[in-house]
């Protein structure tokens, strides 16, 4: 993770000295941190991180001073203070709750300057979080934990120290007792009311895996040629959701599929294809079945970091819309129960947090803080109830990067 940040800070030194006007020709190779923005209750503190200089080709030079800026007008950002380079945090008072707020910093060395990308974070009491019941720590051999709709099962990965691979395993939680799982296969999504597992076996094979009856049957093979992603439950647990690049002309696109469980019939639902999207990991089907919301980012795009937007599907009219615009690389969309809320997570703060929009107001406010608490993977969390949100995640300063599941109450 370091050596990525490392890379990225490179990068952007780079690319703000070609786009700076500020940045002469001779610029110095000089520490420019990456700013973190922590939310508080009606405040935020910035964090400023730099890498280790043993970290670089060669050690680069300290920049004198810093400037901050910040406004609740992401098109006015106005300056608020000027500190040493060697400061690490500085807090900003006085905000209001539930506001967003605008931050970035500017890096001085000389006459020559860097701006930082704009952070976000809108300052309000934080959720409740507690450690869930009977969810023991998990260390870092262990991964892909995914707890049921009911909470009271766990699917992870552990790596076999003697072959080297990958083995599935079912946890009761309230017994701490383990069960074996028939074939190793990567967890998707579990039922909504049942204790049923959608897995992908080898990379093409769509399995359902009963835990309560410890078996499993193949649904449908993926051809290799496709990409296939999304894999859902609908609500009735009566289909399965899932986009493909099938049919789509030069694989520049992606469609959204729904199949019958009993029947094995599959039929396209949507008419994406013209927008060119590349659709990235879950689909979110709203309880009535009328919309669907997924992330996605331009398909011909081959830029890893490309920001993704959340988009909603209206099937009846066959209309799209951005529920939330590029820019913060968010993700990982899952629907409330009662469809009342979206939880996706987002690199807004300048780290990857959790986040909550009001469906009907488009209200959004921030779930977890990096300060106390991190994911290790990008989409481990799941609903308990419309309330109630659990997810995999570490303590910050815990030596120990396994996860524990923790239980957020709006």
């Amino acid at each position: 993770m370091r050596t990525l940040t490392v890379l990225l800070l490179l990068f952007a030194v780079i690319s703000c000295k070609k786009d700076q006007s500020t940045l002469s020709e001779t610029a110095d190779y000089f520490l420019v941190p990456r700013p973190y923005v922590n939310q508080g209750n009606k405040q935020a503190t910035i964090v400023l991180y730099e890498p280790l200089e043993g970290d670089f080709i060669r050690a680069p030079e300290k920049a004198d001073f810093i400037e901050i800026y910040y406004s609740n007008d992401s098109t006015s950002l106005k300056f608020f203070k000027k500190i040493s380079a060697t400061q690490t945090e500085i807090n900003i008072p006085n905000l209001v709750n539930g506001v967003p707020y605008y931050f970035l910093t500017k890096t001085f060395k000389g006459k020559k300057s860097v701006s930082s990308d704009t952070v976000m974070t809108i300052p309000g009491i934080r959720p409740e979080i507690r450690l869930f019941p009977d969810a023991s720590t998990f260390n870092s051999s262990v991964h892909g934990n995914l707890l049921s709709s009911d909470g009271k099962l766990m699917y992870y990965q552990k790596r076999n120290d003697t072959t080297l691979l990958d083995e599935s395993y079912i946890k009761t939680l309230a017994t701490n007792t383990v069960a074996k799982m028939v074939r190793p296969s990567v967890g998707l999504a579990w039922a909504n009311h049942s204790h049923k597992l959608l897995q992908l076996h080898n990379s093409y094979t769509i399995v359902l895996y009963d835990a309560d009856k410890n078996s499993e049957s193949d649904v449908m093979t993926i051809p290799s040629q496709y990409e296939n992603s999304g894999f859902t439950f609908s609500p009735d647990d009566q289909s399965l959701y899932y986009s493909t690049t099938l049919g789509v002309s030069n694989g520049l696109g992606a469609e959204i599929w729904k199949m019958a469980l009993d029947t094995k019939v599959k039929t396209q639902i949507s008419n994406l294809s013209s927008n060119h999207l590349s659709i990235q990991g879950k689909l979110a089907v709203s309880p009535d079945e009328k919309s669907i919301y997924f992330a996605a980012s331009m398909a011909f795009s081959t830029n890893l970091w490309t920001p993704k937007a959340i988009y909603n599907y209206t099937l009846a009219s066959k209309t799209l819309k951005a529920k939330l615009p590029e820019k913060w690389h968010d993700g990982s969309p899952s629907l409330s129960p009662d469809g009342k809320y979206l939880a996706f997570t987002s690199y807004r703060t300048g780290f990857q947090e959790l986040w909550l929009l009001n469906t009907s107001s488009n209200e959004l406010r921030q779930l977890t803080n990096m300060s106390d608490y991190r994911f290790s993977t990008y989409s481990n969390f799941s609903w308990l109830s419309s309330n109630e949100i659990v997810v995999a995640m570490h303590e910050a300063n815990s030596s120990d990067y396994g996860n524990q599941f923790y239980k957020l109450r709006l």
